[in-house]
């Protein structure tokens, strides 16, 4: 999903906010648990947007979820400003942005790996090791399989693809074996 500029600016105000890496993950944890909440109950979202409920109704309801959810007061704070700002449509991004806040904070990167078959945990090190090294940051990988691959796999980090799969490889012998047919043929 793209982030939007509002998004953006939101998730930049709440991150210039915090002041500590643990008031950091306590808030990204914060908004995963609302984003989970809002999608749990979708009812929630509906009376966060709608123009009939007063801006006082709203701030009530909200407070009884900050209650049950225990919330620190900065992610109050903001979720409040949000709700107030009839930006609720736009939370989605703001959580996305704040991600990405985060982990460029951290120097994090997302990577996925697709397999023929499911990866085992001494192979997860060893990927994850090797991604590392490769990006020079932190990795958080998100494994999956895909049937359709013969064998090896696909990594993907950021916009860039390494394709390590059987298939790839043989399209390469393929490529070889008919550049030299054309060749002997010449």
């Amino acid at each position: 999903m793209p982030v939007g500029e509002i998004g953006l600016n939101y998730a930049t105000a709440l991150m210039e906010s915090l002041r500590s890496p643990d008031e950091v993950g306590r808030a990204a944890a914060d908004l995963r648990a609302f984003r989970d909440l809002m999608h749990d109950l979708p009812s929630l979202r509906r009376v966060l947007e709608h123009p009939g409920w007063s801006p006082e109704q709203r701030r009530k309801i909200l407070d009884e979820v900050f209650d049950k959810a225990d919330f620190q007061p900065t992610t109050r704070r903001f979720l409040a400003i949000v709700v107030e700002k009839r930006r609720i449509r736009e939370f989605p991004r703001m959580e996305e942005a704040f991600r990405r806040l985060r982990d460029a904070r951290e120097n994090v990167t997302e990577a996925e790996v697709v397999s023929a078959v499911p990866v085992d945990e001494a192979a997860k090190a060893q990927w994850e090791e090797a991604l590392r090294r490769l990006t020079d940051k932190k990795v958080r990988v998100r494994y999956r399989t895909d049937s359709s691959l013969i064998g090896g796999a696909l990594t993907r980090v950021g916009s860039v693809v390494y394709d390590g799969s059987v298939r790839k490889q043989l399209e390469r012998i393929r490529g070889v074996l008919l550049d030299e047919s054309m060749e002997t043929r010449s």
